[in-house]
């Protein structure tokens, strides 16, 4: 009889332990969120200028052409993380066909900025010479193969 008293008062002293530990911390609420999400990580204007006037040695008459290349990758104010989780609450009460308008809206918008991007990359492309513009292929080249597996390359890609 002792000895099952003292299996009881044990097994309840060790599930007494069990209970009194602290919970886990909650799973981030997206897979990108936290201190390493790629939102946290914006690019640095003037750090990205630095190396792409030493790596492509530019001239100080090609600083124009870089600036605004620099600018053109830039989100604009206000978007980013807050504006998209944000909206996520709104966006679940809204209709159907209003979330398919406001999803073409976005797209209208990002074009918009791709085709502003595009613009200045090759104002800035045309100011280079031949060898700074063989080195610029490179590098893009190398770019975008990065950007190919996170889902922005051609299928098969990797």
């Amino acid at each position: 009889m002792r000895m099952l008293i003292s299996i009881l008062a044990a097994s309840s002293l060790l599930a007494g332990a069990a209970f009194a530990q602290p919970a886990p911390p909650p799973p981030p609420e997206h897979p990108m969120a936290g201190a390493h999400g790629w939102r946290e990580h914006r690019p640095d204007p003037a750090r990205m200028a630095a190396h792409l006037r030493t790596a492509l040695q530019l001239r100080p008459d090609q600083d124009g052409a870089l600036q605004a290349f620099v600018a053109s990758m830039q989100p604009p104010a206000g978007e980013g993380r807050e504006r998209k989780w944000g909206e996520r609450g709104e966006m679940a009460r809204t209709p159907t066909p209003e979330k398919l308008d406001r999803m073409i809206a976005r797209a209208r918008e990002h074009l918009d900025r791709l085709e502003k991007h595009a613009a200045a990359t090759k104002t800035f492309y045309a100011a280079l010479n031949p060898s700074q513009q063989k080195a610029f292929d490179l590098m893009a080249e190398a770019h975008m193969h990065g950007m190919g597996r996170h889902g922005m390359g051609r299928p098969g890609e990797e």
